[in-house]
């Protein structure tokens, strides 16, 4: 004859501190983390600098060789304005200073490629050119700028994407969605139902 069991559950906010760390620890194990947006968000300004990112690669996170990569086009010509990007990144000083450092620049196109099995700035290839000089080596020292703002951005995504994870991963971002979603616990924080 099937026993019938009565066990209390508890919300959230009515957990033991402990009990709440279990709880936030099983939500920590069970939720997927959502980076879409600040994906779209590194492509837009990286149309604005003038780089048209054709795809985003990362790893992560805090491992040995996590980071960020792209492939796409790069053209110096088409960086907007300085005064456009402080409009427009008027909190963020590094989109303004590779803005900066790319203004100086004159009719330098890249194709930027992927190479390794890694994904982080440093397994971006880049292929350089001045469209004055139709195809003419640019020379060492605008050659290794160009890299070098090509690996900044990817620098600045890999950062904004560790940012917006630790967000999602936080106590605070974790309890919301508990709540959120109303789970309920046993009074020592295991899931239940």
């Amino acid at each position: 004859m099937p026993q019938i069991i009565k066990t209390t559950v508890y919300e959230f906010s009515e957990l033991s501190d402990e009990a709440k760390g279990k709880a936030l620890q099983w939500m920590r194990n069970n939720t997927a983390f959502y980076l879409d947006h600040v994906i779209e968000d590194a492509k837009e300004a990286a149309s604005y600098l003038g780089i048209d990112v054709d795809k985003i690669y990362y790893s992560g996170f805090y491992s040995q060789g996590d980071g960020a990569c792209f492939v796409g086009k790069f053209d110096s010509s088409k960086c907007e304005s300085i005064q456009t990007i402080d409009e427009l990144y008027s909190a963020d000083k590094y989109i303004q200073n590779l803005a900066g450092r790319i203004s100086k620049l004159e009719n330098i196109t890249a194709k930027i490629t992927h190479s390794g099995r890694y994904y982080h700035a440093y397994s971006m290839d880049f292929d350089i050119e001045n469209d004055n000089n139709r195809g003419e080596y640019v020379g060492d020292d605008v050659e290794n700028e160009v890299e070098e703002i090509l690996r900044e951005f990817a620098k600045w995504t890999y950062y904004n994407l560790v940012k917006e994870y630790d967000w999602q991963m936080s106590d605070e971002c974790l309890a919301e969605e508990i709540e959120a979603n109303e789970y309920t616990f046993t009074a020592d924080g295991v899931r239940f139902g």
